[in-house]
């Protein structure tokens, strides 16, 4: 109301006289004229509506600036509206990008946690399993050598066996022997004695010439004289002393007088050291009492008295292997040449012993020697062939397990390692 209040003003001013014209009007000074009147209500009328017009016009103009900068106005905040969203929502969808991507690196970071740990439980089993392969190789191995050794050791018991039958069939033989030797000698004896008692006896009955001119009483004391035995006494060399102590020894052992047999026997051995049966037999007897030690002592007296006797090695590294001192028995064995007639006994000791203690060179040249000499005995090549084995011979080795099973005799369990070792070995 106050802009058509002032468009009213203003049109009222437009209509009044200017300066000039409030001061010609004194000059004129004429009355106006009804129709004058008339004009100036038509004229107001006129202007009234015109002014109307004009305020309405005007009104309408100022209208729209306004609605306009109102719009603006609320344009403005909308949009302001607006970009604080896109703000707020570029905010939120930072967060939620940037909690994205951290939950994307937490995610990330525990996979590759959880690869890094799957890979090390990988690797630790594959280390596992690894260790679990070698422990079950290096048992199978270490079984198999067993299996080896006790099946190499059971043919060398076989062999042991053997020979054991043989040693105790000449011991009999021998004994036989030296019974029969004993007996003719105590015949020997009985009839030089009675020879000797009967050449005495007829020397003493021979008659004596009788005198005429002897009195009676005289002939007498030469006829008494004359019955009567003479008896020498005869004085016996240490040889024979010890003869008789051995047929002492030897009637005590036959009575199982072992004790007392065994001081015969040293006795013997006192009056001639040469006597090798008396001291074989104290050897004996001390290791049938378990006196190893004094078994030994007594072997080792006639190996320095009489080195070429090498049946006391023989002996003796028995002795020494019974009593677990394997070295000092391989050094025994190793003194008997491979010439000597005791050389196969000699390899069947020896082969066992350096198979026990690992000296596989030793076990090579003993097996290879008892295959040479008795070539149809599976067991000879089977142990040869494992001392080969042993030193990576690889290729002598299949040869030798090759000439084990050529030969038909080994045991059941003996073939079925000796395939097995070859299929090891690519002979198959």
């Amino acid at each position: 109301m106050s802009v058509i209040n002032k468009m009213l003003k203003d049109l009222d001013e437009r209509q009044q006289p200017h300066g000039i014209e409030s001061m010609a009007a004194p000059q004129l000074a004429f009355k106006p004229k009804s129709s004058s009147k008339r004009t100036l209500l038509l004229t107001s009328i006129v202007s009234l509506a015109i002014g109307g017009f004009a305020m309405f016009f005007g009104l309408s103009l100022m209208h729209p600036q306004t609605t306009n900068a109102e719009t603006a106005r609320a344009k403005t905040a909308k949009m302001e509206t607006a970009r604080a969203k896109i703000a707020e929502t570029e905010t939120a969808e930072t967060k939620a990008v940037n909690a994205t991507v951290a939950e994307t690196e937490t995610v990330k970071a525990e996979i590759t946690e959880a690869e890094t740990v799957k890979v090390e439980t990988v690797k630790a089993e594959t280390v596992k399993a690894e260790t679990v392969k070698a422990e079950t190789a290096k048992a199978e191995t270490v079984k198999a050598e067993t299996v080896k050794a006790e099946i190499v050791k059971a043919e060398i018991v076989k062999a042991e066996i053997a020979e054991a039958e043989i040693v105790k069939a000449e011991i009999a033989e021998a004994e036989t022997a030296k019974s029969k030797k004993a007996e003719t000698e105590v015949a020997k004896a009985k009839t030089a004695k009675t020879e000797a008692v009967n050449v005495t006896v007829a020397e003493t009955e021979k008659p004596v010439p009788a005198q005429l001119n002897i009195a009676p009483a005289s002939r007498s004391r030469q006829l008494h004289s004359s019955g009567n035995m003479a008896v020498r006494e005869v004085k016996l060399s240490p040889e024979q002393l010890a003869q008789k102590q051995m047929l002492l020894a030897t009637d005590a052992q036959q009575q199982g007088l072992h004790s007392d047999a065994l001081t015969y026997y040293e006795a013997a051995l006192m009056y001639n050291p040469a006597l090798h049966q008396a001291r074989r037999q104290v050897a004996a007897l001390y290791y049938g009492q378990n006196k190893l030690a004094k078994a030994a002592k007594i072997l080792e007296q006639g190996q320095l008295l009489f080195p070429q006797e090498y049946e006391f090695s023989l002996l003796l590294a028995r002795v020494q292997q019974a009593g677990g001192q394997s070295e000092l028995a391989l050094k025994s064995l190793a003194m008997i040449p491979d010439s000597s007639d005791l050389a196969l006994k000699k390899w069947h000791q020896q082969s066992d012993l350096a198979q026990k203690q690992k000296d596989f060179p030793t076990a090579e040249q003993s097996f290879r020697q008892l295959a040479k000499h008795e070539p149809n005995q599976g067991r000879w090549w089977m142990g040869l062939a494992y001392a080969l084995d042993a030193q990576q011979k690889y290729t002598e080795a299949k040869s030798a397990y090759n000439q084990a099973l050529s030969q038909g005799n080994l045991s059941v369990q003996a073939k079925v390692y000796v395939d097995n070792r070859l299929l090891q070995l690519g002979a198959y």
